[in-house]
């Protein structure tokens, strides 16, 4: 769904960044008591044109905790945002035209400002910047949450990131550049230009207070990192022989997941599915998590 807006009157507070226009986009998030989420990102360079497929944008993804179903949000520099709501990556979904849930509406609060012209070549600006409130309740709508807002220290899967297009200056007015290639710049390594892989998506974590001195833990990462990693194997494996296999010596997985070090894991399959069990040994205490073939995750 696209949503029209007019840019915001003025700069923000915190646009006082001093990253040369090469760096790759910046953001910050924070939750609020009234049920949204905040994300304030900061792009270098403007010089692009309205919304479309060529347009200066960020793009946000935001995976649930099942990593079957997943949200996308896009914001122009001219303060025009889409969203869409995915069942599943197209990639896991054989009919592709039936992943996406296009009458989502993520409720989306936006703002943007630049300090220079747009699609103007003559008035050139340094940066631009986006400011986006989103709700929560929005955000839960096809999860198996049954609270919206995030629970202190809980971590959500997100990615940030957006392309950053090579342009000339023909007759007074952008075009792009036919021979130059596409970059993508990414908040989260994701490893490849498909950013619709949602089990590479970085993590943000809420906390209610947060002191100075605090480092990112999050205790299940370990055992997400361990079946992400034989997801990812299998697909590799069925791309080769046409199915999957449930013995996971004969998969090409990092040494430390089979090292039993830190999670024990068990793979099961019929050829045509897989389950993959990951077991806490460093915290014997977490559930264990699974995950299958179409990238359903569930902790039990």
């Amino acid at each position: 769904m696209i949503r029209p807006g007019g840019m915001y009157p003025g700069p923000r507070a915190s646009l006082t960044s001093a990253a040369p226009p090469t760096q790759p986009p910046t953001s910050t998030q924070r939750s609020r008591s009234d049920g949204t989420m905040s994300v304030f990102t900061w792009v270098p360079g403007c010089r692009r044109r309205t919304f479309g497929a060529r347009t200066d944008r960020m793009r946000i993804w935001f995976g649930g905790k099942t990593h079957l179903s997943y949200t996308e949000m896009q914001i122009s520099v001219r303060n025009v945002s889409w969203d869409l709501m995915l069942r599943k990556a197209y990639m896991d979904n054989p009919c592709k035209n039936d992943s996406a849930v296009s009458e989502w509406d993520s409720q989306i609060v936006k703002a943007t400002y630049t300090d220079g012209g747009i699609y103007d070549p003559t008035k050139k600006g340094t940066f631009w910047s986006a400011e986006m409130s989103f709700s929560f309740a929005a955000l839960a709508e096809n999860t198996t949450r049954s609270m919206p807002t995030p629970t202190n220290g809980e971590a959500w899967f997100f990615i940030f990131a957006r392309p950053e297009y090579k342009f000339k200056i023909v007759n007074g007015q952008y075009e792009k550049d036919p021979d130059a290639p596409t970059e993508w710049w990414s908040w989260a390594n994701m490893g490849a230009v498909n950013l619709h892989l949602p089990s590479r998506f970085g993590l943000v974590q809420f906390l209610r207070n947060r002191g100075v001195n605090d480092q990112f833990f999050y205790d299940r990462w370990h055992i997400y990192r361990a079946f992400f990693d034989v997801f990812e194997a299998e697909h590799r494996f069925k791309a080769v022989n046409g199915m999957f296999i449930g013995d996971i010596n004969l998969l090409d997985v990092p040494p430390k997941t089979l090292a039993s070090d830190c999670v024990t894991v068990k793979v099961t399959s019929d050829g045509a599915d897989f389950d993959v069990d990951v077991k806490s040994l460093a915290i014997p205490s977490l559930p264990a998590g699974h995950i299958r073939a179409d990238r359903y995750v569930w902790f039990m």
